[in-house]
């Protein structure tokens, strides 16, 4: 798929994601293998976008994460691997070609990269946290529709930044202010929920005040 076979938004956000991965290898104080891995991955997830743009990006990217990562102590095998890897799990989950405020799977696979433990359903609305130990029922006032929207506001906030730094245009920024409206609304917050439950796993950090 080239970038004229995508629509306005998913060019954009894939503009977005290149922002966040140079970001990621750039803005963080002690660059680790786990950042690097990051940047590839969000790399690796728009490459059918890029198209040509790809390697000159790819390119890019790397030199730029080598400076950082081996003035941390890695290795260039290290660097490599993780490029390897993050590219291939990128590539695995693709950003999908059209995208619209009512694509309910990919705000749940946004979800589910930003949620760091394990998550499984139970029943009905019941939900459980894997805490590295045991599995955690959360109480029932604690909804994962609040999860959801606690994590989309913030990555909505990244998106935005990207807008600013001129890494997207002002349509991206109308789509966003569509997608802040659904993001607090009850029955999209379901929708989403309901399309995170239905996948097989969950990792990232779950960020709650109790």
């Amino acid at each position: 798929m080239q970038r004229g076979q995508a629509n306005v938004i998913a060019q954009e956000l894939a503009n977005c994601f290149l922002y966040e991965a140079f970001k990621n290898v750039e803005e963080k104080t002690k660059v680790s293998f786990i950042d690097v891995f990051i940047a590839f991955q969000l790399l690796g997830r728009v490459k059918a976008i890029l198209g040509k743009r790809y390697e000159e990006i790819k390119s890019e990217l790397a030199e730029k994460a080598k400076l950082e990562l081996l003035a941390n102590g890695y290795t260039e095998d290290s660097l490599n691997l993780a490029i390897e890897l993050g590219i291939e799990i990128g590539e695995s989950r693709p950003l999908p070609a059209k995208i619209d405020v009512d694509h309910y799977e990919f705000f749940a696979d946004i979800v589910m990269e930003k949620i760091g433990y394990k998550i499984r359903c139970l029943s009905g609305k019941r939900w459980e946290v894997w805490d590295g130990r045991s599995w955690k029922k959360m109480p029932r006032e604690i909804r994962l529709t609040y999860v959801i929207g606690h994590v989309l506001t913030q990555k909505i906030a990244i998106w935005r930044e990207a807008v600013k730094a001129g890494a997207a245009s002002a349509d991206l920024e109308k789509w966003l202010e569509e997608l802040k409206e659904k993001t607090w609304t009850p029955w999209w917050l379901e929708k989403v929920a309901e399309a995170v439950l239905r996948a097989e796993g969950f990792r990232g950090v779950i960020i709650i005040q109790t």
